[in-house]
């Protein structure tokens, strides 16, 4: 019996150093540099990785950032960041308002705060560091080689057909934009086709006048000789982000990449 009882009071004190071990090992770090190191630490990798991703705040509305029922992303900032960050790991961190996102760069609990405002609209995030503008949407028109000029067009005596897919939303929201403003010489037509099926029409010749988005249009033009960018269009005017004020060479990787995309896509 006092070996059975010197066996068990063994076991019991193994039992309690091994849980104080895994204690000390398992347990949280507590300091505040083990706590935001891998924030402070984007600051120095511009472009991101799967450990410490860009964090990205933005702010949820209709045709800008939504997120549906099945947690996918779509509107006009995400398909943005497509662009310009391709290749770099990043995250969405959703805000109810703009006021929040730059309280979250300001405290550096996020890096970008991506946002369809102008870069006169900046006054009161002076403090923080912007992006080069960046054009929301790379749309262009197109017209077969032949066809009047695009000057011809507007001065002309009555008005010209201009086509769009079905497909593209905001093709047609910037035809009827353009139309509203002054193009009064341009009639917005829909083609129940999708937007490079619609570019094959043109080349057969059976359209004059398309708006298609721009990358479409260079590829269509460079295939095909009888048609050409005519000139690049967009809805909004260019936007600006805002990013945390000690991030410089985030901001630097951001604005080669704007400047890139523009003249390429």
């Amino acid at each position: 019996m006092k070996f059975s009882r010197s066996y068990a009071s063994l076991i019991a004190a193994l039992v309690v150093i091994l849980g104080v071990l895994l204690f000390v090992v398992l347990r949280p770090g507590t300091s505040p540099r083990e706590t935001l190191g891998p924030i402070e630490r984007i600051a120095q990798v511009p472009t991101g990785d799967s450990l410490h991703p860009i964090r990205i705040a933005v702010v949820m509305e209709p045709g800008l950032f939504e997120i549906n029922d099945e947690g996918e992303i779509s509107g006009r900032l995400p398909e943005v960041a497509d662009r310009l960050l391709t290749g770099i790991s990043y995250i969405w961190v959703p805000v109810s308002e703009k006021s929040l996102g730059t309280d979250l760069l300001r405290e550096k609990r996020v890096d970008i705060l991506a946002t369809q405002q102008a870069s006169t609209d900046l006054s009161e995030s002076s403090d923080l560091l912007t992006t080069d503008p960046i054009s929301s949407s790379h749309y262009a028109l197109m017209s077969l080689q032949d066809s009047l000029s695009w000057g011809d067009v507007l001065s002309g005596p009555s008005p010209v057909e201009v086509y769009y897919s079905t497909e593209d939303k905001e093709a047609r929201l910037i035809l009827q934009n353009l139309h509203d403003i002054s193009y009064t010489a341009i009639r917005p037509s829909e083609i129940d086709l999708p937007p490079l099926e619609m570019m094959l029409e043109m080349v057969k010749g059976k359209i004059y006048f398309a708006v298609v988005k721009h990358n479409l249009a260079q590829e269509m033009a460079e295939r095909f000789p009888q048609i050409r960018v005519v000139t690049d269009i967009s809805l909004e005017a260019p936007q600006v982000w805002l990013i945390r004020s000690d991030a410089e060479s985030l901001r630097d990787t951001l604005n080669q990449r704007i400047r890139k995309t523009d003249t390429t896509e």
